[in-house]
């Protein structure tokens, strides 16, 4: 027999209820976190840390810029409360640590490479390469991150590889001139907090003989000779910058969870609403 409801199917087949009331949350330490009772559901991000940005040498010859942190979405995840997270801190020489809740775990970025064509290392994103020709880190652990640029190869201006980023991979070193050459890969955008904030870009490299990589806010740029490579922001999980001369790089950026609970309710859902529902395995009888 036809419906004659337009294949509306009414509360004998109901999707679980999550009355979290739409609450954000920012995690920016390592805890155990609770959400509302009601809460069953919630969407959320998962940033790790940035990678520290590469050395550079006494021969005024730059290190590449740290990766940023792996950054993964979740849309409608099953919660139970309490939930343990670790949220990991920026790289300081090193890679970034992994930041890991609600039983995902995204990958801390990759070290730049240091001068003297040292390789960057892998992470959520790669570091990138150092002078001359240091091969870039490749991005690990799925997707969540994109490889570094290569360290370049051509002098006097001895430029180390752009650290990956979230949004797209670091710069190659090897461009004698122009804004693109060692810049950071590109960070993400997501509006979870209420805000569109951009997260785990690449760092820039280091540079000695003209302009530091560029980079997103979320990380930071390369230093020139003599002067000291800035740390990336903290809970944005983008790379440090990599050094232009004998100075260490910058810190990568400590990463982030931003956790949103859901709210809905049930009552009479429509054929698509239940095929879907019924798919994620969020359907309840």
């Amino acid at each position: 027999m036809a419906r004659t409801n337009g294949g509306l199917i009414g509360t004998s087949l109901i999707p679980s209820v999550s009355g979290g009331g739409d609450t954000i949350t920012t995690i920016t330490s390592t805890s155990t976190h609770c959400v509302q009772s009601g809460t069953r559901y919630v969407n959320a991000i998962i940033v790790g840390a940035g990678g520290a940005g590469g050395p550079g040498t006494t021969g005024s010859i730059g290190g590449g810029g740290g990766g940023g942190g792996g950054f993964k979405t979740l849309t409608f995840h099953p919660v139970s409360s309490p939930f343990p997270v670790t949220i990991g801190g920026g790289g300081s020489n090193a890679n970034g640590a992994n930041t890991v809740g609600l039983g995902v775990t995204s990958t801390g970025g990759g070290r730049g490479g240091g001068a003297d064509s040292a390789a960057g290392a892998s992470g959520g994103s790669g570091g990138g390469g150092g002078f001359p020709a240091g091969a870039a880190g490749a991005t690990s652990g799925g997707c969540q991150g994109n490889a570094g640029g290569v360290g370049g190869n051509s002098s006097p201006n001895n430029a180390g590889g752009g650290g990956g980023g979230a949004g797209g991979a670091g710069a190659a070193g090897t461009l004698p001139c122009g804004p693109a050459r060692g810049a950071g890969g590109a960070a993400v955008t997501n509006n979870i907090s209420g805000s569109c904030v951009t997260y785990a870009g690449g760092g820039g490299n280091g540079v000695a003989g003209g302009n530091a990589g560029s980079r997103d806010s979320s990380a930071s740029g390369g230093s020139y000779p003599g002067g000291v490579a800035p740390n990336a922001a903290n809970n944005r999980g983008g790379g440090g910058g990599g050094s232009g001369r004998c100075n260490a790089g910058g810190n990568g950026g400590s990463g982030v969870i931003i956790v949103k609970e859901l709210n809905f309710a049930p009552g009479v859902w429509n054929l698509k609403t239940h095929y879907l529902q019924r798919r994620a395995g969020a359907w309840t009888v």
